[in-house]
């Protein structure tokens, strides 16, 4: 008599391949999520730095070394910029840092100009 159906260890060795996997795409789905994370925020970096550049070209301030924080919701980026006197008179070198945590670790883009002054 001929039994039909699967074994014991059959089961076993199906029912892991199957954890294996699903630990497999879990694990991805993470480091998706992550890496999606890291671009919205190295992009949301770029536009306040932008914006932070467009601010300094209207104001006209003295002070050689200015931070802040941009405002909620975005108040996890911090602004630093710092000016000094170009080789050329009448330019002004430009040097923007924006800086954020991100999943324990500092992230910053640093982006420099010359403008016109006077």
């Amino acid at each position: 008599m001929k039994r039909s159906g699967f074994t014991l260890l059959e089961l076993m060795l199906a029912l892991s391949i199957v954890s294996i996997s699903l630990v497999v795409v879990i694990n991805s789905f993470s480091i998706i999520v992550r890496a999606k994370t890291s671009v919205a925020n190295h992009t949301k970096a770029m536009f306040l730095a932008e914006q932070k550049l467009f601010d300094l070209k209207i104001e006209k301030k003295e002070e050689r070394k200015t931070e802040g924080i941009f405002d909620a919701p975005l108040d996890n980026f911090h602004w630093l910029v710092e000016t000094e006197s170009a080789l050329f008179e009448g330019l002004e070198k430009i040097s923007l840092s924006v800086s954020w945590k991100e999943h324990n670790h500092n992230k910053k883009i640093r982006t420099t100009t010359y403008l016109k002054r006077g």
